[in-house]
């Protein structure tokens, strides 16, 4: 880590009493918003746990939705909407875990499906009610409902 990301990190660890609330409020509310949509789903919540939603993160899926990850990351951002991919290859298939344990495709194949189909959504501290809103209906335009 440069001195400059540390610098900033420590400035942001003290807002994250404000942060986290607003993560959670802006996830509960654009999971109540897509709950409909049969083509997204939304990670599920486990009982007597707090998830702060550094990254909401939601599964697409393609034939229900009739187009790839990469079609709807175009449709979104046509929109002004960013999304992310955080991991686009599995762990097991990543340079190290190939060459030292030798994986290759197919040896887990439901993280194969999630790193090819999961997208992350915006929900960060700074995105407003209304964002959240308009990511929905957009997504709702897009997929079909």
């Amino acid at each position: 880590m440069t001195e400059i990301a540390a610098a900033i990190g420590k400035v942001q660890i003290k807002k994250i009493d404000e942060f986290n609330p607003r993560r959670i409020e802006n996830a509960n509310h654009m999971t109540q918003l897509i709950r409909d949509l049969p083509s997204l789903k939304p990670q599920a919540s486990i009982p007597n746990s707090r998830h702060v939603y550094y990254q909401y993160t939601v599964k697409l899926d393609e034939q229900e939705a009739g187009l790839t990850r990469g079609e709807l990351q175009t449709r979104l951002a046509e929109a002004g909407i960013e999304t992310d991919v955080h991991w686009p290859d599995p762990i097991h298939l990543q340079p190290w875990y190939r060459e030292k344990y030798g994986y290759t495709p197919g040896v887990f194949p439901h993280a194969e499906e999630l790193a090819r189909t999961v997208i992350s959504l915006p929900i960060h501290p700074a995105v407003t009610k209304e964002q959240v809103e308009y990511i929905a209906k957009t997504l709702h335009t897009t997929l079909g409902k």
